[in-house]
């Protein structure tokens, strides 16, 4: 005698709360691995980049240059930087920092476009801001306008 069984399919349900524990650790993971990767760029662009707080190094005015070196108008801007630094050292600082070697210092003064110049005071706030090429008598002109006049060393090469 044949009966006639019905056949029941039960299919194995996995239950969800294991594949909601299981999705949560597979995140947790990732975004540990993807802080981890973060934290190591972030570690060797501080050790190659300069501190913030050494933009403004000594109690003096500063012209700061971000730029980088690849940058045609930067490297116009080169010969006049180290005119600069030789005409009025004593009197002012002059610094260039490559934006590409340290983005946070760049991230923070907002260089959007390069090159740019910063005029700081000697209490290391900025008073004037220039975004490209910029000659050497308009940069000193800038400073007359903003109260200060450097005296030019009669022969820079003698006192380094």
């Amino acid at each position: 005698m044949a009966q006639n069984k019905k056949k029941t399919n039960y299919k194995k349900k996995v239950p969800t709360d294991k594949i909601v524990i299981g999705i949560i650790v597979f995140l947790v993971m990732l975004i540990f691995i993807a802080k981890q990767g973060k934290n190591s760029k972030v570690m060797k662009q501080a050790e190659s980049s300069i501190s913030t707080e050494s933009v403004v190094s000594e109690r003096r005015p500063h012209f700061v240059e971000f730029g980088s070196e690849s940058c045609i108008p930067c490297k116009m801007m080169k010969p006049i930087i180290a005119e600069l630094k030789k005409e009025y050292s004593g009197q002012m600082v002059v610094k260039f920092i490559d934006i590409y070697e340290n983005p946070g210092i760049a991230e923070k003064y907002g260089i959007r476009a390069i090159p740019t110049q910063i005029f700081f005071d000697e209490e290391g706030k900025e008073i004037a801001r220039h975004i490209g090429f910029f000659p050497k008598d308009d940069i000193l002109a800038q400073w007359k306008s903003l109260g200060y006049e450097f005296k030019k060393k009669e022969n820079p090469d003698n006192n380094k």
